[in-house]
């Protein structure tokens, strides 16, 4: 729908057990990611090349502005069946 969304992606490639391709892997996972961001006509997303999969601890900066963000976009234009 059209509700707020951030969308924080890893640029890191993922380590894997060696009987994958971490490359092939990283490519679906922004697949998955890009379609996730797809979902709300209010969507916002972001690869962040200098981080891994635990984001929050790679760059917390990010991740905080991003709930700031999607909680004032919330506060500002509440959905319609909101009370």
């Amino acid at each position: 729908g059209d509700l707020p969304l951030e969308v924080l992606s890893a640029g890191k490639p993922m380590e894997t057990t060696g009987e994958t391709d971490p490359t092939e892997i990283s490519q679906i996972w922004e697949k998955l990611q890009r379609d996730l961001a797809s979902r709300s006509t209010q969507s916002k997303h972001q690869t962040l090349e200098d981080a891994g999969h635990f984001i929050q601890n790679d760059r917390p900066d990010v991740v905080i502005d991003a709930i700031l963000r999607v909680v004032e976009q919330a506060k500002n234009d509440p959905p319609p069946n909101a009370k």
